[in-house]
């Protein structure tokens, strides 16, 4: 987990940050894009210009990484009819901080009716975190495309436009869920072990949290679209169920009409012995209504005579019986003549009514099955709106398990940090009282250097005295204050402390380090304040009889240990540490001194020696002092 980086959001918005999604369609009148939707509730609709039947169309999709330092992987997802047909790949990896990749999507309307078509088009950036930050926070770009599909050999066709599947889709976004930066590694390290686990178990817990509610939302993701596949599926069964309906309601009407007609045919069939009979009984009236209109007009005749008016009237009443006659007659023949064609009507009518109610049981069969498939389609949908409300709900509860997640972890790096900071002063002081143990460790150890220093220059100082009263060293060339090698070595090393330590300390500042290790003191000098002895020294005296063997008389050392009894320079005491009386060892040292020949380079290389050592111990000691203070805030 890392400190989050508001520069660096990698989100669908071309002001403040990375990931955004860009569309671009190859037409002139093609739309573009840029992230409407971020900060918005609603996912904005792009209207497209139209489109042909039977024509496809290619559709860019492009991801930018804005001001990501991180190059990320982005996604693109399309949910549509089968007229928007994704590229074998959606994703766009490897862009870095102002990159940009595409994508090309296929409008496809070759197989499509005309109409209103709808599809969202969302990308997101899939390497982005949310809570645990893996470069920059992620945010999601979602779009809903409108396209109208027309037909130009049917320029005049009115269509509905249909409703927006989409209209209550929400923008993607991951839960407003802000986790604190974490502690330091140094400072964690400070923690002790079940702190260090109550922290990594936390962030685990935030990191699964996370995992959950990206799983979560995925198939929050795929049950929308599987739901909306479903109504999709299920509108154009409906349309299917609608027209199967329409025409089983046509067939029916045709089978009915045709059925009545079969009755008529069948009743007209049925009615042919009572129009003949009818007809002949009509037939019979005219002809004796025609010899009865015949007989009254020879009356006339008779009674008026044939050019009364009279015989007219008769003689019109003959015509119009003779006409009324021939009318009977003839209607009489064509009910004769009737009986087949009335057959064959009836026939005929019989099977075009069977035909008929066929048609309409099949037609009424093919809108049952057809209702039936909208029917159960519609469970489907159903159950997959269910599906869909249970997986929004497991969205909500994942956001809740991550507000609790991020929350417990909040605290536990809240009291981490409150702990760190008690660790940090705990190992403060632990450090102050481990490096004042030291300081007091290194006095000890400088005073004992600088004792013992001081102490070898006063016994040296005792035996330059020796070897010049015995006129080994020439007093007359050397005074009392040259043999001083006291005063020398102690000017010597406090003015080398003084000066030279001095320069150290204002050189690396608080950096020495104790035990004299990394300081780069400037270079001192050496200590060569014996060599002016050498001018002095000879063997005068030292060589008569009374210090010389061999010679007659010779008493050995024991007459020099007696003169230098005598002469207060030594005694018979032993040092702490040393075998050998004061006076032994001065003896021992004299004899060394003539067996160098009155060189003391020696001499000034084992004082060097020493006093390096010594001004290694004040090193060391400025160098933990400096420490202390560094650490007590001084």
């Amino acid at each position: 987990m890392r400190k989050r980086d508001q520069t660096a959001l990698c989100q669908a918005n071309a002001v403040t940050g990375g990931a955004v999604l860009i569309l671009l369609f190859s037409s002139a009148a093609g739309a573009r894009q840029n992230n409407a939707s971020a900060g918005s509730d609603q996912v904005p609709v792009v209207s497209l210009s139209p489109k042909q039947v039977g024509q496809s169309y290619p559709l860019k999709l492009t991801a930018t990484n804005l001001n990501c330092n991180v190059a990320q992987t982005f996604e693109f997802q399309l949910d549509s009819g089968p007229w928007l047909v994704p590229p074998p790949n959606m994703t766009i990896a490897g862009l870095g901080k102002g990159q940009s990749g595409t994508i090309i999507a296929q409008m496809d309307f070759r197989n499509i009716a005309p109409g209103t078509y709808y599809g969202h088009v969302s990308s997101r950036c899939t390497s982005c975190g949310w809570y645990i930050l893996s470069g920059c926070y992620e945010n999601g770009d979602d779009t809903i495309i409108k396209v109208k599909v027309y037909d130009p050999a049917q320029p005049n066709t009115n269509q509905l436009e249909a409703p927006n599947p989409f209209a209550g889709l929400k923008p993607y976004r991951p839960p407003e869920i802000r986790l604190d930066p974490t502690i330091s590694t140094s400072d964690e390290s400070l923690l002790d072990q079940p702190q260090q686990g109550k922290l990594a178990t936390v962030r685990a817990a935030v990191k699964k949290a996370e995992a959950d509610g990206r799983k979560a939302r995925d198939e929050a993701r795929a049950a929308r679209q599987n739901k909306n596949n479903c109504e999709r599926e299920l509108a154009q069964l409906k349309a299917a169920m609608d027209a199967a309906n329409r025409r089983a309601g046509i067939a029916a009407q045709d089978a009915a009409n045709a059925e009545a007609a079969a009755n008529a045919a069948a009743r007209d069939l049925a009615n042919y012995d009572a129009d003949l009979q009818k007809a002949q009984r009509a037939a019979v009236q005219a002809d004796r209504d025609q010899r009865m209109a015949a007989g009254a007009r020879t009356l006339t005749g008779q009674r008026h005579g044939s050019s009364s008016p009279e015989y007219r009237d008769a003689n019109a009443r003959v015509a119009a019986a003779i006409t009324k006659s021939s009318e009977a007659g003839r209607a009489l023949s064509k009910v004769r003549g009737s009986k087949s064609a009335r057959q064959r009507a009836a026939d005929q009518a019989a099977r075009a009514s069977n035909t008929a109610k066929a048609a309409a049981a099949r037609a009424q069969s093919a809108a049952n099955a057809a209702t039936a498939r909208y029917n159960a389609k519609a469970r489907e949908c159903n159950r997959l709106g269910a599906a869909q409300k249970i997986a929004e709900a497991k969205v909500r509860a994942s956001d809740n398990a991550a507000k609790h997640a991020v929350g417990v972890a909040n605290y536990e790096e809240s009291e981490a940090r409150k702990g760190a900071a008690k660790a940090r002063q705990a190992a403060k002081r632990r450090g102050v009282k481990r490096l004042d143990e030291d300081i007091t460790k290194a006095k000890a150890r400088k005073e004992r250097c600088e004792t013992a220093l001081i102490e070898r220059a006063k016994f040296m100082t005792r035996v330059f005295q020796a070897l010049r009263l015995i006129n080994v060293i020439n007093p007359n060339k050397i005074s009392a204050k040259d043999v001083d090698v006291q005063s020398k070595v102690t000017d010597f090393f406090n003015g080398r402390t003084a000066t030279v330590l001095t320069k150290a300390v204002a050189t690396i500042g608080g950096s020495l380090v104790a035990g004299g290790t990394g300081i780069a003191a400037p270079v001192a000098p050496a200590f060569t304040a014996f060599s002016a002895m050498k001018a002095g020294y000879g063997l005068i005296k030292i060589k008569q009889n009374l210090f010389t063997p061999g010679r007659g008389g010779y008493r050995g050392n024991d007459n020099l240990k007696k003169l230098l009894k005598d002469k207060g320079l030594a005694d018979e005491t032993r040092a702490p540490g040393f075998a050998d009386t004061d006076a032994d060892r001065m003896v021992k040292e004299m004899e060394r001194f003539v067996a160098h020949g009155g060189n003391p380079g020696y001499l000034d290389k084992e004082f060097d020696r020493m006093i390096n050592q010594c001004f290694r111990e004040v090193q060391q000691l400025a160098a933990l002092q400096a420490q202390r203070n560094a650490a007590a805030g001084k």
